[in-house]
């Protein structure tokens, strides 16, 4: 079901009252909303299975208290519009980690310095992705397209990120200009 304006939070609780759901996407302000509205306590979460939040940074206060609430963890997942959108995406039914998450199949990321060269475990740099969905240059753009692009393939996102641990980064979700 498509919820064409999430603006109007009494409507959107009104259907997501009428029908049994087991899927939730949306962004940090909209689950922070529906949390504040006393009308979404009386919501039926017994089918929720997933809630992916993109977008936006997760919020660890609201990741939490959409647990408490839903019983259901706000799983989170970044990419963006050139990545067609998603490039990593925490484990499902896992709590709030304040990762970006693991690198979606066939997607690879690597953390790398203005140089463009890669950084090591705990460096901050910037989050670059190579995969079968990210864009192979802006249309009609090549000037643009020369700013962005690395060789053999790897997108500069402007987000800076930190290796984790071997698998899993952390955005600081702030653009390079």
């Amino acid at each position: 079901m498509l919820i064409t304006n999430p603006r109007d939070l009494p409507r959107f609780i009104k259907e997501l009252r009428r029908y049994p759901f087991a899927f939730l996407s949306g962004v940090n302000t909209l689950f922070n909303a529906l949390l504040h509205n006393s009308e979404f306590e009386k919501v039926d979460f017994s089918h929720l299975k997933i809630t992916l939040g993109g977008g936006m940074a997760v919020q660890e206060t609201v990741a939490r208290r959409w647990k408490a609430a839903t019983g259901n963890p706000l799983t989170q997942a970044w990419g963006l519009t050139e990545t067609s959108p998603g490039a990593c995406i925490n484990l499902p039914f896992t709590d709030f980690n304040g990762s970006i998450g693991l690198p979606i199949a066939s997607t690879e990321i690597s953390i790398r310095d203005d140089a463009g060269i890669e950084v090591g475990l705990g460096a901050a740099g910037e989050i670059c992705v190579r995969g079968p969905q990210v864009m192979r240059g802006y249309w009609n753009r090549p000037d643009e397209t020369a700013m962005v692009m690395l060789p053999e393939g790897w997108l500069r996102t402007g987000d800076i990120g930190v290796w984790m641990n071997a698998v899993t980064c952390s955005s600081r979700t702030a653009r390079r200009t």
